[in-house]
């Protein structure tokens, strides 16, 4: 273990005001499990650097994350985390600034010619509550709110300067000349002083570079509906998530504020723009609108947006080298990096708090916080690393043809769905006899990247469909094979519900309908592998089925 000049031999010295552990961050990752221990009696304190978030990062719920917020709820008995999977509730009641989130949307551009509507998708969100971007700041200070009434102390505004741990405790001498003792430090934020401990560096989960991230905040962008009409039934774009797909990259787009503005009102949104390659120095605004120069509609979309902020290009995706040791654990941020594509950031944060949270429960009423109580978040959080940046690389080399993007979006919406039902029977068994299996099978797989149970037959289907846009890259495949390899692939798997056509690029449009809910739900109870219909059905119609 590596020693600073703050340790002396044998004992750290007694504190009256010790804490058991300290959380340091501002996330929402940090105010959730700090509101989730202080619960259940460990004395918190919570350290807010009052870091701004980096703009772009982790705002947008997905029904998987939505009952990924009420488990936890539920399972810690912080029945105030549910609010996060409540649309109305989070503009009510937390953040009016926070928007909606009804379609995820892939806008297909082409160079010179531009929007490309026969290869667009908009996946419109099925949602028992609604589904929010959720206005970070906001939500950050509520969420801390909620940690202090449960008995949290929080301190904001400062940082760590020196940590240290001794045999039985962390010392930690804050920027303010304050020295902090506590059993254990999560640090959530990313903190140098914390990292020295592990002698932790970052590194690139894969052997290979991850496309380069710039994010930004800006003012006054117009929904993409002012240019290209939404596809058949489905909202506005401005109405989600929106991705414009280029040539080697893609623009996510996450608007704000735009629950109840009318189409052509402007917005304030958070951009990220992923690329191999991005421009540093201080045209890096220009720069971005440089390169979707070549899209006309992007280009006039854009054309009067004012940044208000605008951040260097940085490494999407990345892992530190090292992240626990006896009474430290580097979680989420501090952990791992990742491209925010397919909602990367809250999902992962959701898990994490979760698992996290039981096992700093168990530590603490042991008494343990050796490094090997956190064995089983170390393996998950470098699998999350590795896959999502072996994701983001597919995305790449897939978002240069349009077609086989599809595909992979496609595959990617089928996990996500089944994710979404795996949690949400884990939470229809809770108080129930079966809970505790439920629970256990939530931290399966940790080394795919995972925390709950995967389809073994989806597993296989978005490993090849990972590999074949990795033969794309590599040229050892066209986007045309790869892309009907995949499709055939898709075809002939016996877990795809006939809800939407995953194998049909002209099937644009994921909506869920009653008469596709019927005819579901009928396939699931006649032809369906049984872990599909035991999903399906402990689903229901309507979110009304019981869990077996």
């Amino acid at each position: 273990m590596g020693e600073t000049a703050l340790e002396t031999p044998g004992a750290a010295p007694v504190d009256p005001t010790r804490s058991d552990i300290v959380v340091l961050g501002g996330s929402l990752t940090a105010g959730m499990l700090a509101a989730v221990l202080a619960r259940h009696g460990v004395r918190v304190l919570l350290l807010d650097p009052g870091v701004a978030t980096r703009p772009g990062r982790g705002v947008t719920t997905l029904p998987f994350s939505s009952f990924f917020s009420e488990l936890i709820a539920a399972r810690y008995d912080v029945p105030e985390i549910a609010q996060l999977a409540d649309a109305e509730r989070v503009r009510s009641e937390i953040s009016s600034l926070s928007g909606m989130q009804r379609t995820i949307g892939f806008a297909m551009h082409t160079a010179g010619s531009g929007f490309d509507p026969g290869l667009s998708m908009q996946f419109n969100l099925p949602s028992e509550h609604g589904e929010s971007h959720l206005h970070q700041p906001d939500v950050e200070a509520w969420m801390r709110q909620i940690a202090v009434r449960y008995g949290a102390r929080v301190r904001t505004g400062v940082a760590v300067r020196r940590a240290v741990t001794h045999p039985d405790s962390v010392e930690l001498l804050l920027d303010d000349d304050e020295r902090v003792l506590a059993d254990c430090i999560v640090d959530a934020h990313g903190s140098e002083a914390v990292a020295s401990i592990l002698s932790s560096v970052r590194r690139t989960p894969l052997d290979r570079p991850s496309p380069r991230l710039v994010s930004a905040r800006v003012q006054g962008l117009p929904g993409f509906e002012r240019w290209a009409d939404p596809l058949r039934d489905s909202p506005r774009w401005s109405a989600g998530v929106l991705h414009h797909v280029l040539d080697g990259g893609w623009l996510i787009v996450t608007p704000f504020d735009n629950a109840d503005r009318s189409p052509d009102a402007a917005s304030l949104a958070d951009l990220t723009f992923s690329a191999a390659e991005q421009q540093s120095g201080d045209d890096v605004w220009a720069s971005l609108l440089n390169r979707v120069g070549d899209y006309p509609e992007v280009r006039e979309q854009f054309a009067r947006v004012r940044p208000l902020e605008v951040h260097e290009p940085i490494e999407s995706c990345w892992v530190a080298s090292r992240r626990s040791a006896d009474r430290v654990l580097l979680l989420d941020r501090a952990a791992l990096g990742g491209d925010p594509l397919f909602a990367r950031d809250l999902t992962t944060s959701a898990e994490l708090v979760h698992s996290a949270a039981g096992d700093l429960l168990s530590a603490w009423r042991d008494g343990d916080f050796r490094a090997q109580r956190f064995a089983y978040l170390d393996r998950l959080q470098l699998g999350m690393a590795r896959t999502q940046h072996r994701v983001a690389l597919a995305a790449a080399a897939a978002s240069t043809e349009p077609a086989l993007w599809s595909m992979l979006s496609r595959v990617w919406l089928l996990g996500t769905m089944f994710a979404a039902l795996t949690v949400k029977r884990a939470l229809k068994l809770h108080a129930t006899p079966a809970v505790e299996a439920a629970l256990n099978s939530l931290r399966e797989g940790p080394d795919g990247g995972t925390s709950y149970p995967v389809i073994a037959e989806y597993r296989d289907l978005w490993e090849a469909a990972l590999t074949e846009c990795e033969r794309y890259a590599a040229g050892a495949s066209s986007a045309r094979l790869a892309t009907r390899s995949i499709a055939n692939r898709v075809r002939a798997a016996r877990v795809v519900p006939p809800i939407f056509g995953f194998a049909d690029l002209s099937d644009q449009v994921y909506s869920l309908g009653l008469r596709k809910r019927l005819r579901t739900m009928r396939w699931a109870r006649e032809q369906a592998p049984e872990g599909v219909r035991r999903l399906l059905l402990s689903y229901g119609l309507q979110g009304e089925g019981r869990a077996a």
